[in-house]
């Protein structure tokens, strides 16, 4: 498999906007090669390639990606815009997916546009300034795939936490549909991953990235998670499969 070239993560850059942020400090920084957005805290929260910007460069990105390879979807929402990064890709290697992308903080959605290549005039996404769980608890809508990309300054929000967010995101789904779900903290991430597989009836597949404190879960809503499996170990994509006692089956891009 061919390998994709990786935004480092220790990257240095000059300080191009700051702004206080209705829940976090914003900061963007960029230097000959890319431009990139975090909340005042080591991690990273979106980048982008200057020279291709729909290009996916940090590594959780592409896992998150990677659940077209199992869902054929014409709908999608993501739960967390940050800088954009999902929303440009997808916009580029799946302009048949119609997303709704929920950002909390819209002085975020106004660095997306300024900074990022964000449209609110986009053909492929629509843009709404909503609180995630809010927002799933209270829409109609069905999706055939949710991306759950949410993050504070240094932790997942609370919620996330919550059998019920997760309930609530299933319901969302297509009968065929699925989650792909950004888990990123300092500790353990099992708590997390046992909480989406009970709500899931253990139809996951845990991604791990290795180096970075981002496990990736794809969760589906389908009958037939076997031929899902299958899938995984037929399509030549990841580079490692395993499948573990209390977390199922992992997968290694």
């Amino acid at each position: 498999m061919t390998a994709i070239p990786r935004f480092d993560h220790d990257q240095r850059g000059e300080l191009i906007f700051h702004a206080k942020g209705e829940h976090q400090p914003i900061f963007v920084l960029e230097n000959d090669k890319y431009r990139w957005l975090h909340f005042g805290s080591p991690g990273i929260q979106s980048a982008m390639d200057l020279k291709k910007p729909n290009r996916a460069v940090l590594p959780y990105m592409i896992a998150m990606l990677g659940i077209s390879h199992f869902v054929q979807a014409t709908s999608g929402c993501l739960l967390g815009v940050g800088g954009g990064g999902l929303l440009r890709t997808l916009s580029e290697e799946h302009p048949e997916i119609q997303v709704d992308a929920i950002e909390y903080d819209e002085a975020v959605l106004r660095v997306c546009e300024q900074y990022f290549n964000i449209s609110s005039q986009a053909a492929t996404y629509r843009l709404q300034h909503a609180e995630a769980l809010d927002y799933v608890t209270h829409t109609d809508k069905q999706y055939d795939v949710m991306w759950l990309d949410l993050y504070g300054i240094d932790d997942l929000p609370p919620f996330m936490g919550d059998e019920a967010f997760y309930e609530a995101c299933r319901s969302r789904l297509t009968s065929d549909g699925a989650l792909a779900i950004n888990l990123i903290c300092q500790g353990s991430h099992r708590k997390y991953i046992e909480l989406i597989r009970r709500v899931c009836n253990s139809q996951t597949i845990v991604v791990p990235i290795e180096g970075y404190l981002n496990t990736i879960v794809y969760a589906f809503n389908t009958k037939d998670y076997q031929q899902t499996i299958q899938k995984l170990l037929a399509n030549g994509v990841v580079r490692k499969v395993k499948l573990e006692v209390e977390l199922g089956m992992m997968a290694w891009y």
